[in-house]
């Protein structure tokens, strides 16, 4: 991909006319990549009237909206790191591919079912080498006990 003639953004939006029970809008993510537009949830929602359209933010007045800005600011930022690291890697890039790294659907992502299966596969091993131990250092003290005077009789 010839980056010099590449164009790339990223803007947050409020979705004002998808607004749940209490009123609250969802805020999204949008990737443009050389016309290529993608959207996102960002699981952040704000009330309308608290939402500044032109900059892309809330009002940043009070704590929640302060929290909201900070983590679109991260969202931010991860999005850029993607799209240069693609670029540097000489990957082709896209929105859909840069939306699918954000999200951890590209084909590096491990996935959390993934690591529980690894922990319990782990688990099990140790488990089953934990009561090997036991059951070693039982004979073994049989043994030193006098009780039995070989492996086979215990």
């Amino acid at each position: 991909m010839n980056t010099q003639n590449s164009t790339f953004s990223i803007r947050f939006l409020a979705q004002k006319g998808k607004c749940n029970a209490e009123g609250k809008a969802p805020i999204l993510a949008r990737i443009n990549v050389n016309g290529e537009v993608v959207h996102f949830s960002t699981k952040f929602r704000i009330f309308p009237d608290r939402w500044n359209s032109a900059d892309g933010r809330t009002l940043h007045l009070t704590k929640e909206e302060k929290n909201i800005d900070a983590m679109l600011d991260d969202y931010r930022a991860l999005v850029i790191t993607r799209y240069n690291e693609m670029v540097l890697g000489g990957a082709m890039v896209t929105a859909a591919k840069i939306k699918q790294s954000v999200l951890n659907l590209d084909e590096k992502s491990v996935k959390l079912l993934d690591v529980c299966d690894k922990f319990i596969e782990d688990y099990a091993i140790f488990r089953t080498w934990k009561s090997l131990q036991l059951n070693m250092v039982k004979a073994i003290l049989i043994l030193i006990s006098g009780k039995a005077t070989t492996f086979g009789a215990i």
